[in-house]
């Protein structure tokens, strides 16, 4: 898996403005990934918010997409971070 935090859309429905995507995260040692159902106003505010980061010393953004439901796709949450107030941006 590729470090970093990826994004994959894996299926597209024009109708009803859904993107089933896969976000794969790796730092080297540790891999996840979820496949969740989003909207296109979803990943547009999620691309918001990172281009921006970090926009201070003290940034950090907190991030949310898909839901608990067990009834319905995964969920995908992070918290993006300075590691120290003049490093670089790091997300868990």
């Amino acid at each position: 898996m590729e470090n970093g935090i990826n994004l994959k859309v894996i299926w597209f429905d024009e109708v009803e403005d859904l993107l089933e995507v896969v976000f794969s995260c790796s730092n080297g040692f540790f891999s996840g990934q979820a496949e969740i159902y989003v909207s296109c106003d979803d990943l547009s505010e999620f691309a918001d918010s990172f281009t921006r980061f970090p926009s201070r010393p003290d940034d950090s953004r907190d991030f949310e997409l898909g839901t608990f439901n067990p009834d319905h796709a995964g969920r995908w949450s992070t918290h993006a971070f300075l590691l120290r107030r003049c490093g670089g941006p790091c997300s868990r």
